[in-house]
């Protein structure tokens, strides 16, 4: 199933790349369907010149830009992007977290009420797209928002939803 949504990337480093990758290998959406945000602007300009997506240069850009935000930043400056997008965030809106320790209710009480939030743990596997990841769904989210969080992590290997708890 191809995913007819924009879907930006907060943070652009290895695990962001591997989504990347797999997303396009596997036909989930297309280059122009993607776009990232990083403080690097070597990073950003290696992501395009490989994959041929767009760079945005701050995160806020990115969020009110697409319909899918893949937050793939380290667990300690989650704070920080999540003061600088609550503002783009809400109901028409689905957050997908990858950030150890960060739970979905410290997620949704970050954002904006009603944003549609799946917390992910992927592993280091994904890398080669050969990687398993567990899924868990918060508040707002929906089945069509677990299938897509899915299909998009399934584009790296094996995405199954699991409590929480588990994770």
């Amino acid at each position: 199933m191809a995913i007819e949504k924009k879907i930006a990337f907060i943070g652009g480093g290895n695990m962001a790349e591997a989504l990347i990758r797999g997303i396009l290998a596997a036909n989930t959406a297309r280059f122009d369907q993607l776009m990232v945000a990083d403080v690097s602007e070597a990073r950003l300009v290696h992501l395009r010149n490989v994959h041929g997506i767009t760079i945005k240069k701050n995160n806020r850009e990115a969020v009110a830009a697409a319909d899918i935000i893949m937050v793939c930043v380290k667990p300690q400056v989650m704070d920080a992007v999540f003061a600088e997008i609550a503002l783009e965030t809400g109901p028409a809106k689905l957050v997908i977290s990858i950030a150890a320790g960060i739970t979905i209710g410290r997620i949704e009480a970050a954002l904006a009420p009603g944003t549609r939030v799946v917390r992910v743990m992927p592993n280091t596997p994904a890398l080669v797209l050969a990687g398993a990841a567990g899924l868990s769904r918060g508040a707002s989210a929906t089945e069509k928002d677990m299938a897509i969080s899915r299909e998009i992590f399934g584009s790296c290997g094996r995405a199954v939803e699991v409590d929480e708890k588990l994770m």
